[in-house]
């Protein structure tokens, strides 16, 4: 049930037997729903439906002489009404959405809902950071691990439903030394009214010096793609590369370690590219990201003296690439000097549903 009424109900005829009502058309909407008591109630529960139309008149009959009735009329929205994070409207598949998209702590409200609205979710996680590198060319940084995105279709809602959304921060990369990169924080939206998650994308996790590359972040709650690892450390080698995000078709790609060539496509989301050793040091091996809408890209693979290229937003120097949006891993640094890991890319959440 609808609670938006429309104004100046009123009857406009009362013969034996039967009444006749009208009201004010309602913005957004093409039926009404008549509500119908024996007593006068403060709540719509005491209230029985008894009948939908679609123009702005009903005539009520078969009434018991004597007695006393009393309606109450409410619009059905056409479409869902609602507000939280940044808008826009896109056209997917020849069908246009309004999209809310949170890069930050936020609250999505249902203002009003057709009987069947529903609505899509899309999580991305944050991208683990790398570790940093002592500059003794022992061993370069270890890449972050990409977020994993999770989705889910078609989530039923009514008016006056509000969902708290929180989109998770990308790991911070390992400060030149030894310090290993800190984990992608999970990206989720939860029910203000069951405290229950309807969505959640795990981050990826931190890059480990002298070890191993940062886990790929696991679907939570819903369907979709795991994040890629983030490369190992590799002893007197390049950087490794961040792993990808996951993606809508599948797992984020694993990221190519120092020389070892590409970061493999993965099904969804794109890998960040093996970090070369270089001379200059210009490792470019920040882990792919992936929009809520479309994939990211796979970086190439480094070799000596050239450096791994990132992919979709993987940023170079010497010190590690960052990753790219959203939910890339950061990338190692290379070996040679004492430089700090890139930093994951943050996390992301997008709700959608049909503009009619």
């Amino acid at each position: 049930m609808s609670t938006n009424a429309p104004t100046n109900l009123s009857i406009q005829n009362s013969v034996r037997g039967e009444i006749s009502l009208s009201w004010d058309a309602a913005d957004n909407t093409s039926e009404y729903e008549i509500y119908k008591s024996e007593t006068s109630g403060s709540s719509v529960s005491d209230y029985t439906l008894v009948d939908t139309v679609s123009s702005t008149t009903y005539t009520d009959t078969g009434l018991e002489d004597g007695e006393k009735y009393f309606y109450r009329v409410f619009a059905v929205p056409d479409t869902i009404s609602a507000s939280g994070g940044n808008t826009s409207q896109i056209t997917i598949d020849g069908i246009l959405y309004q999209k809310h998209e949170f890069t930050s702590n936020g609250t999505f409200t249902v203002d009003s809902s057709p009987s069947d609205g529903a609505i899509d979710l899309v999580a991305i996680g944050g991208g683990g950071g790398a570790s940093g590198t002592p500059g003794t060319s022992n061993f370069s940084g270890a890449g972050g691990g990409g977020g994993a995105l999770a989705q889910v279709d078609s989530l039923s809602i009514s008016a006056g439903d509000s969902f708290f959304v929180r989109p998770g921060s990308g790991g911070s990369g390992g400060s030149a030394g030894t310090s290993p990169g800190s984990s992608g924080s999970d990206s989720y939206v939860e029910n203000n009214d069951t405290n229950q998650d309807v969505v959640r994308a795990g981050g990826g996790g931190g890059g480990v010096n002298g070890g191993s590359g940062g886990s790929g972040g696991n679907v939570i709650v819903g369907t979709g793609g795991s994040g890629g690892d983030g490369g190992n450390s590799r002893n007197n080698n390049g950087g490794g590369g961040g792993g990808g995000a996951g993606g809508y078709s599948g797992n984020g790609g694993n990221a190519g370690t120092g020389n070892s060539g590409d970061g493999s496509d993965g099904s969804g989301g794109a890998a960040g590219g093996g970090g070369g050793q270089s001379a200059g040091g210009t490792q470019d091996n920040g882990g792919g990201g992936v929009e809520v809408d479309g994939e990211g890209s796979s970086g190439s693979g480094g070799s000596t003296g050239n450096p791994g290229g990132g992919g979709s937003g993987g940023q170079s120097g010497q010190n590690g690439g960052h990753g790219g949006l959203y939910g890339g891993g950061g990338g190692g640094a290379e070996d040679d000097t004492d430089r700090g890991g890139g930093d994951g890319a943050p996390g992301i959440v997008a709700i959608f549903y049909e503009v009619e």
